[in-house]
């Protein structure tokens, strides 16, 4: 079948007056998500929980990588949006010093379908954050936390390349059939979620499983099937900060925004977003 020069044109034209429009709802989407992240912070500094029940979905999941003892080991702190409100309210936030509220980053660090990841750092604190698209509005679903030791502590990327091993071990365990690497990979507190889309209007629910469930998965062999062709691998590590990372993992069968902690040295994943891959 032939497309006349002059259909051809039409094509292309409405091809250019789209670029446009869909560089614009980008930077809109864009600008929502940093509103999210502004309402997020600044709701806990001000002890505004409404604002933050705004900021956040339901099923949030906040996370700290505590060190317990003197072997590395940690402890995953964890509050819910209940807890989480109920700090604001009791005024935490507006009792910390005017240093530890200094804004330093709010940058999103990838966007894909219905979830992005995020970094905020201010004077006191930095925050891995994990978002999904909720009837149209922003939330944070899951962040992992730490204080800063010290206000300079930044980006310290020399452990990108064990980073990116264990994100690799992941993979490759679960196309693999693999239970053992795929252990390996994961926190005993491993929480992978999944945004599912329930209707037009954009509203989702959250699909979870733990650690035992995605070992289990592996072992039955729920991504050996995966035909050869779709199990390409790119793994990007985007920061790295004091016990914490976050990781981009993409296959052309789906993706998973990653945040790590690193416990007795090894680093292993804590977090997991993820969606499939849509053509």
């Amino acid at each position: 079948m032939s497309i006349r020069p002059a259909r051809l044109c039409r094509f292309a034209l409405m091809l250019v007056c789209l670029m446009p429009l869909a560089r614009a709802n980008s930077a809109q989407d864009d600008d929502a998500l940093r509103t999210t992240l502004d309402a997020y912070v600044d709701g806990w500094y001000a002890g505004d929980a409404a604002r933050i029940e705004a900021a956040t979905h339901p099923d949030l999941i906040r996370r700290k990588p505590a060190l317990a003892g003197t072997s590395g080991a940690i402890q995953l702190e964890e509050i819910d949006q209940l807890g989480l409100l109920g700090a604001a309210r009791s005024g935490i936030g507006r009792r910390a010093p005017e240093a530890d509220r200094v804004r330093m980053t709010t940058k999103v660090l990838a966007k894909r379908g219905i979830s992005a990841m995020a970094l905020v750092e201010t004077g006191g604190t930095f925050s891995y954050l994990q978002l999904v698209k909720n009837a149209g509005r922003w939330q944070v679903l899951n962040a992992l936390w730490e204080p800063k030791l010290d206000p300079a502590d930044g980006r310290d990327m020399r452990e990108a390349d064990a980073v990116a091993s264990v994100v690799q071990d992941y993979a490759l365990g679960w196309y693999e059939g693999n239970a053992a690497r795929m252990q390996a990979a994961l926190h005993p507190a491993l929480l992978k979620r999944k945004p599912a889309l329930l209707n037009r209007a954009g509203e989702i629910r959250i699909e979870s499983l733990d650690a035992a469930a995605l070992i289990a998965a592996t072992r039955a062999g729920g991504g050996r099937n995966t035909p050869a062709d779709m199990r390409g691998i790119a793994v990007k590590v985007l920061d790295i900060r004091g016990r914490s990372a976050i990781a981009v993992l993409e296959t052309r069968d789906f993706f998973d925004f990653l945040a790590l902690a690193r416990d007795k040295g090894r680093w292993q994943i804590v977090n997991a977003l993820w969606e499939p891959t849509l053509d």
